[in-house]
């Protein structure tokens, strides 16, 4: 377990107060694997959960390798039990496509 609550609290301030009655969407990327970017933005949804005093959205881009979840259920005195999947959209239909379709690690 890394604790970044520091330097997320840093960044936290930088941004500045999210405009009134507005969510406020805030991406992480790497250039490559095993930069570390899963572990700061796992942080950081903390850090903004505590923060805000409300529930935030954690979505994890990287298809091939769905760790956050294992990671915040394996803490769950640091993060709080997971509640239920939810559906992206009101309807459930998928808001995004990925072209051409990924493959898996043995290609």
């Amino acid at each position: 377990m890394v604790d970044l609550t520091s330097e997320m609290a840093g960044l936290w301030a930088a941004l500045g107060p999210a405009p009134a009655h507005r969510a406020r969407v805030i991406q992480f990327a790497a250039a490559t694997t095993g930069e570390g970017v899963s572990t700061v933005t796992r942080e950081y949804a903390r850090l903004a959960a505590v923060r805000a005093r409300k529930p935030v959205w954690l979505v994890d881009g990287d298809l091939a390798q769905q760790g956050q979840l294992e990671a915040i259920a394996a803490e769950p005195d640091r993060f709080g039990q997971l509640g239920k999947p939810a559906q992206a959209s009101p309807d459930g239909s998928s808001f995004f496509a990925v072209t051409p379709a990924p493959t898996g690690r043995d290609g």
